[in-house]
């Protein structure tokens, strides 16, 4: 489960599962470029194993509620894999990597260059 904004860091990764048979959800976001917590946790299904999700969109500067969707699937009994792309987030936001990890976030993917 991803959305359908994200870097291609992410979403050729998920385009390469789809080649070795998994199925991959891709929400899109509301207008405002925002993903909806309420949409992206309704399309979790059982067999559900991996969620990535960015944290600041690379390009329009857009937050995703990463911290959100982490503590509403985590609630909801989901234990797979949360993965957030947090390269843009520190110099676009101010929450930090600790909270996405405080609310069930497992990994987060950074890069040097920025």
């Amino acid at each position: 489960l991803t959305s359908s904004i994200e870097h291609s860091a992410i979403l050729e990764p998920m385009k390469l599962l789809e080649g070795r048979g998994f199925e991959v959800t891709r929400i899109d976001p509301e207008s405002d470029g925002v993903i909806s917590v309420e949409r992206f946790c309704a399309a979790i299904r059982k067999d559900t194993v991996l969620v990535a999700l960015m944290a600041a969109h690379n390009e329009t500067g857009a937050l995703q509620p990463v911290a959100d969707v982490a503590r509403t699937l985590r609630s909801g009994g989901y234990s797979g894999a949360i993965i957030s792309d947090f390269t843009q987030a520190p110099w676009k936001s101010s929450f930090t990597a600790a909270e996405l990890f405080d609310s069930g976030v497992d990994a987060v993917c950074i890069a040097g260059h920025k």
